[in-house]
């Protein structure tokens, strides 16, 4: 049974071929597989057709953007031409430039030449400097130094100080016990003052009995006289005691190392107190004078009634303090050393006045009998006043 092909079938030509003799059908065969060859080529060349047209346009397109491409390079040549003319001229101007700079590079060099030479001088100025650094570093190591050694200095000063504390301590407690002598002198004073006033009485009442004596009888006058002069010799005694213990209360009151101390412990802490060669008054303002002023007339002044006034004036005129200006009161400028050794002067030229040695001009015993052995009985004119009272030496 012969099978005919499926593809055979749509061509009823070839059907009725199929089923003739034999030869015939071999040629047909192979006349029908050379037309189903050429209808397979048939319709590959109608896809490579397809595709030629494809590509035809394509290539259409490419002539198309071609044709653009090349009216764009048309455009950009004729710009290139119009730039090259500019660049031409750009050029021309640089050429120009290229002149005035060359000018310009011979300046250029003469000023580097020049600022060769300042750099020359600059590295010279700079190994002088270097070396001053050196020297410098040299001066800080010594600095170093003796900041260390003032530091070993300062905590010396310190202990030095806390010393000083403790003797200022002590001195306090010493002037305390001084006041409390003085207390006790000052009620001594009192009762022999009394027991002086007593013995004036008892003199009088003596002196009454030796007139009675004597006109009654010549004989006892010898005897009377002698008691008479003993009692005028022990009240006379009595009275130089007193005025003697006055004296040393009054020595104790102005003692300068005393006054030295509590001078120390009251402005120690200000920048004059510390340093005593320092004004006291530095900045022109009279606080810080008034302050001590008022504090020396207070604890010593007062005590001995002298005159504030007349204080300032001997510290503004004394030849032994050499104050400058000299003579401008008050001597806010005075330095605490001045202030210092001129209240030892001044009151040892009081003392002096108040209690004179034999011979010499001041007060006398019967001065102070009269003024009650203190100076605040002394009559103004008997009050010491520098310069008039006692000349100072």
């Amino acid at each position: 049974q012969i099978q005919v092909p499926n593809h055979y079938i749509s061509h009823p030509f070839l059907v009725v071929i199929f089923f003739t003799t034999p030869i015939v059908y071999k040629i047909m065969c192979s006349f029908l597989i050379q037309i189903v060859d050429l209808e397979e080529a048939t319709i590959g060349l109608e896809t490579q057709i397809d595709e030629l047209k494809l590509e035809t346009d394509e290539l259409g397109l490419q002539v198309d953007r071609l044709e653009n491409e090349t009216e764009s390079l048309e455009i950009l040549t004729n710009d290139l031409t119009e730039q090259n003319i500019i660049l031409n001229n750009t050029v021309t101007d640089f050429q120009e430039q290229n002149d005035i700079l060359n000018a310009s590079n011979q300046v250029f060099q003469q000023e580097n030449v020049k600022l060769s030479n300042s750099l020359n001088e600059a590295n010279e100025l700079i190994a002088t400097l270097q070396n001053e650094i050196d020297n410098l570093d040299e001066q800080v190591t010594n600095i170093t130094e003796l900041n260390n050694n003032l530091n070993d200095s300062l905590e010396s000063a310190r202990k030095i100080n806390d010393d000083l504390n403790e003797q200022i301590q002590n001195l306090t407690s010493v002037n305390n016990k001084l006041n409390a002598t003085n207390q006790e002198l000052k009620e001594e004073i009192a009762d022999l003052a009394a027991q002086n006033e007593e013995l004036d009485k008892l003199l009088e009442d003596l002196s009454d009995i030796v007139s009675f004596i004597n006109d009654t009888s010549l004989e006892l006058n010898s005897s009377l006289t002698v008691i008479a002069d003993e009692l005028a010799a022990q009240v006379q005694e009595n009275r130089e005691i007193l005025v003697g213990e006055v004296a040393e209360r009054y020595r104790q009151a102005v003692n300068p190392t005393t006054f030295e101390c509590a001078y120390d412990a009251r402005f120690g802490n200000e920048v004059w107190g510390k340093d005593k060669d320092l004004p006291i008054e530095a900045n022109g303002d009279l606080e810080d004078y008034n302050e001590v002023i008022a504090y020396t007339n207070e604890r010593i002044l007062t005590e001995v009634c002298a005159d504030q006034s007349d204080f300032e004036q001997f510290l503004a005129t004394s030849d032994e303090l050499e104050y400058s200006p000299s003579g401008s009161v008050p001597p806010v400028n005075i330095t605490s050393n001045q202030l210092l050794v001129g209240e030892s002067l001044y009151t040892s030229a009081l003392l002096d006045y108040y209690f004179p040695d034999a011979g010499e001009d001041g007060l006398t015993t019967a001065d102070w009998v009269n003024a009650s052995y203190s100076c605040e009985g002394l009559q103004p004119s008997q009050r010491f006043v520098y310069g008039v009272s006692k000349i100072i030496t």
